[in-house]
């Protein structure tokens, strides 16, 4: 009987502990993972996000326009390039940042946007505010400056020619998107930066470095209230653009399927690239390609020669359908002989059954690798990327399950994809 009486309590307590965790499960998991900004619109357009964090040591500033070298006029690829270098187009701007103001100052471009990331020390905060909005509302375009800049380009140039992994991934995009804008350099190449004017800078600078097409985001140790005033002071009277710009493009055409052959100057062991179209950066299928690209990773790691650790694959999600790329070293696979034996290994790593554990080890490594990015950008792609909250766009990885990735396999396995193999200027024996 006492036997008996025990296991009845036993069994209460069970039964009590998991209605506990049932009614707790939902709290535990609707926890924000972000902090929540303040968010306005100045009266020229501009996006002001603010995020005050007294622990922090420094104040960071993150300014985005929200176009990139999509917009690059065709036959003139390098424009915004150019643009966002005009921002802070000498050495000396750097060196405040980090001598004057004890902070740091970055400048890129993509095809989807321009980002000036700074940082100060906080008693410094509004030298920097007011340092950064006067670059980006008046850049000083001039001949002899436009000319600098592509001298300096066409430097990177030269430099990226002898770089034969380089050359594969410019040229497998080319490959797969054909005169569409992913298709094209960002910076531009040394015959299409000899086209651009400084007039094409100041035409760009009109249309898309403008007030209405920008976001900035303050974070780190400032007054809000102070911050709010002086952005209003520093970027109102930057002008909102006189005309609309374009946001999707003509499709690209079908991509050719046979393995292209490419000789180069570069340097180096000939390079292999294979690449398929993929998602847009807003797509619900996103989390599936970041984790496949992971398991396609590890399996074509598995499967190459020892000692071949260059072999790479990466999910490239944009404003419209990006690409899946793999590149390796012609050797992973047996040397430029094997053509066949490359797409052998490439088509069983997308092909083969995705097992449960390949599928948590992938989710949790992209889930890492996508909340290890500072929070300010979650915030920033929102409004790229017009998205509905910056909250569930950072969660996009706890809800994907192994049927979502297998069902992204899929998809991937009958698009078409597009190979090429570049050879150094001696290719080895």
């Amino acid at each position: 009987m006492k036997k008996k009486d025990l296991m009845v309590k036993v069994v209460l307590i069970a039964i009590v502990l998991l209605l506990l965790i049932s009614l707790a499960a939902p709290a535990i998991f609707s926890q924000s993972i972000m902090p929540a900004p303040r968010r306005e619109t100045l009266l020229n357009g501009t996006r002001l996000i603010t995020h005050p964090d007294n622990k922090a040591d420094k104040v960071w500033v993150r300014i985005r326009v929200h176009s990139g070298s999509a917009f690059d006029p065709q036959g003139k690829e390098g424009v915004m390039m150019l643009l966002s270098q005009n921002i802070f187009p000498n050495p000396a701007a750097g060196e405040f940042f980090e001598e004057d103001l004890e902070g740091s100052l970055n400048v890129v471009c993509d095809y989807d946007f321009i980002q000036i990331t700074a940082s100060s020390k906080p008693d410094e905060f509004l030298t920097m505010l007011e340092t950064l909005a006067t670059a980006v509302s008046s850049p000083t375009i001039d001949k002899e400056t436009t000319d600098r800049l592509r001298a300096e380009l066409n430097l990177f140039h030269d430099l990226n020619k002898l770089d034969i992994s380089a050359m594969a991934d410019e040229a497998v995009k080319q490959r797969l998107f054909g005169t569409f804008p992913y298709g094209r350099p960002q910076a531009g190449t040394k015959e299409s930066l000899s086209r651009i004017t400084f007039a094409d800078i100041i035409e760009a600078r009109k249309r898309f470095l403008t007030a209405d097409n920008t976001s900035v985001v303050i974070s780190g140790r400032f007054d809000r209230a102070l911050a709010t005033r002086a952005a209003k002071r520093y970027f109102g009277g930057w002008l909102k653009s006189d005309r609309k710009v374009p946001s999707t493009f003509k499709r690209p055409d079908d991509a050719p399927a046979d393995m292209a052959v490419l000789s180069s100057d570069a340097v180096g062991q000939p390079a292999v690239r294979f690449a398929v179209r993929g998602v847009a950066r807003a797509d619900k299928d996103l989390p599936s390609a970041e984790v496949f690209a992971q398991i396609i990773q590890e399996r074509l790691v598995r499967k190459a020669a020892p000692g071949n650790v260059d072999v790479r694959v990466s999910n490239v999600s944009l404003t419209l359908p990006g690409y899946l790329v793999v590149g390796f070293p012609a050797a992973a696979f047996g040397g430029i002989e094997n053509t066949a034996k490359f797409k052998e290994a490439v088509n069983s790593a997308i092909s083969e059954p995705i097992s449960a554990a390949e599928f948590d080890a992938a989710r949790r490594k992209a889930a890492d690798d996508w909340r290890s990015r500072p929070f300010e950008e979650f915030w920033l792609d929102t409004d790229t990327y017009k998205l509905t909250s910056a909250e569930n766009y950072a969660r996009s990885f706890d809800s994907i399950n192994l049927a979502d990735v297998k069902a992204f396999a899929e998809m991937i396995g009958r698009l078409p994809m597009v190979s090429l193999m570049m050879l150094p200027a001696e290719t080895p024996k």
